[in-house]
């Protein structure tokens, strides 16, 4: 079977380049089967003559309907309405029709490409606005993670204030135990109790008395409710039994 006359860039072209080119692309397959397209193998004149069954040079109605393709396009190709095709008629019948598939062949390739443009742009529409939400998500992450660590380093900034005003406060509050402790003991004892009270909080301890050994040898003895601890005022009374041999006797040069 012959391709149909379908390749319309084929038959353009052909006829385009001149007679001698087109008598060797163009034309009809022979028998009763014949279908209008292209036959490398016969030139144009060769098939008009397979059509014109009588040789008297043209196609008539009867001849032509042993193609349905040809029969269906004779009124069309039949210029001058003579009931018959010339080998011109038959010709120009055929470019006609080559010339008609080539436009509708470009119009579709036009509509496929601007359907392709249009496309790209729907594509590219949707990626430029996937970035721009995308690059919205990121700022309001950005801004949101910014507010956190704000907030953490203020909160860090409160907690460290707070810190330093409860040391500050537990300092002053130490301070404020040993010079209560010392109030009523002498210059000397007063010293003697603050070098020894380490932290501040009014009584010295046993680990604290180990600072000075007559203490730390004598703890217990001035203990006086046995609670580990030595106040200003157990101390004052140790620090006066000190003619009778008392352990601070070495205070005051005993």
């Amino acid at each position: 079977m012959i391709k149909p006359l379908s390749t319309a860039s084929v038959l353009a072209l052909s006829l385009a380049a001149g007679p001698a080119m087109a008598d060797s692309l163009l034309g009809l397959s022979g028998g009763a089967d014949v279908n209008v397209g292209v036959n490398a193998n016969a030139s144009l004149g060769q098939q008009f003559k397979t059509l014109d069954r009588d040789g008297d040079g043209v196609i008539t109605r009867s001849e032509a309907a042993a193609n349905a393709e040809l029969a269906s396009r004779f009124q069309a190709m039949d210029g001058d309405d003579s009931g018959s095709l010339s080998q011109g008629e038959f010709s120009a019948g055929l470019k006609a029709r080559a010339d008609a598939a080539g436009k509708s062949a470009g119009e579709r390739m036009k509509s496929t490409m601007q359907s392709g443009k249009e496309m790209a742009g729907d594509a590219a529409a949707k990626t430029e606005a996937g970035l721009k939400a995308g690059a919205e998500a990121t700022g309001d992450a950005a801004r949101e993670a910014a507010a956190k660590a704000k907030a953490g380093a203020e909160a860090s900034a409160e907690a460290a204030t707070s810190a330093a005003e409860k040391a500050k406060a537990s300092m002053q509050a130490g301070g404020d135990a040993t010079a209560k402790a010392t109030a009523n003991l002498s210059n000397e004892l007063a010293g003697q109790f603050k070098a020894l009270d380490a932290n501040r909080d009014g009584r010295i301890s046993e680990a604290e008395a180990e600072g000075n050994a007559d203490i730390a040898g004598n703890f217990s003895a001035a203990d006086e409710n046995n609670d580990g601890l030595l106040t200003g005022a157990e101390f004052k009374v140790a620090a006066k039994a000190k003619a009778d041999g008392g352990f601070f006797s070495n205070l005051f040069g005993g």
